[in-house]
């Protein structure tokens, strides 16, 4: 499958200014690059530092709304580890879609999601992790 994204250049600089405010601590900088290495697998139209910035401003809204710092995502179950990246990962979307020039259909946003799921997955698996389950449905 390929997708192509046309990305708004003055939305994106508008993302990347507001994450300018955004201190990111070693703990932190390390989830935020594990997850644009998962994630870039399945974009890799997008330039790195572009999807990283979308996924900066993404982890923020996931903090806000869970009520939870983004440092404690270590210290959670794998499988939680998953459903809290699946979270995440609807706010990515969310953030790209705004983004976007012309928006990605459901069953795109589903093609990716799976493929970043798995490939995070993979990564905690080589982490020596042993993912018992999660439903990418």
């Amino acid at each position: 499958m390929s997708v192509r994204f046309e990305l708004d250049q003055g939305k994106v600089n508008a993302v990347k200014i507001s994450i300018r405010k955004r201190i990111l601590n070693k703990k932190q900088t390390e989830i935020i690059d594990t997850f644009t290495d998962c994630i870039i697998n399945a974009m890799p139209s997008i330039v790195r530092d572009t999807l990283r910035s979308i996924l900066i401003c993404a982890t923020r809204d996931w903090e806000m709304n869970r009520a939870l710092p983004l440092n404690d995502f270590n210290f959670m179950h794998v499988n939680d580890r998953i459903k809290e990246f699946d979270s995440i990962y609807g706010f990515f979307i969310a953030r790209i879609q705004d983004i976007l020039i012309e928006e990605l259909d459901e069953e795109t946003i589903d093609f990716l999601r799976k493929a970043s799921l798995t490939n995070y997955s993979d990564f905690l698996g080589s982490e020596g992790y042993a993912v018992d389950y999660y439903s990418f449905n």
